[in-house]
């Protein structure tokens, strides 16, 4: 399926061609709010999808963090935070 994180409307969308959206769905937002710059407010993001969801419903949530003291983890989070796609 094809969608933008930031557009919240389930109503007609490709998603509710296949979910019964009456019923609990699971959302997995897993490696993509890294990508949400802070202007746009990553936790607003997740808190418009926590509304517009069945009640019941799942969340999986994962991020990147860099811990900033120059450790692997920093290098490889750093990375990550370059990378583009095309």
């Amino acid at each position: 399926m094809h969608g933008d994180l930031l557009t919240r409307d389930l109503d007609g969308s490709e998603a509710a061609t296949y979910l019964e959206l009456e019923k609990p769905v699971g959302v997995l937002l897993c490696g993509v709010l890294h990508h949400v710059d802070d202007e746009t407010d990553p936790a607003e993001v997740v808190r418009g999808w926590v509304d517009v969801v069945p009640a019941g419903s799942y969340f999986v949530l994962t991020y990147q963090w860099n811990p900033g003291d120059g450790s692997l983890l920093a290098q490889a989070a750093a990375s990550v935070g370059n990378c583009t796609s095309t």
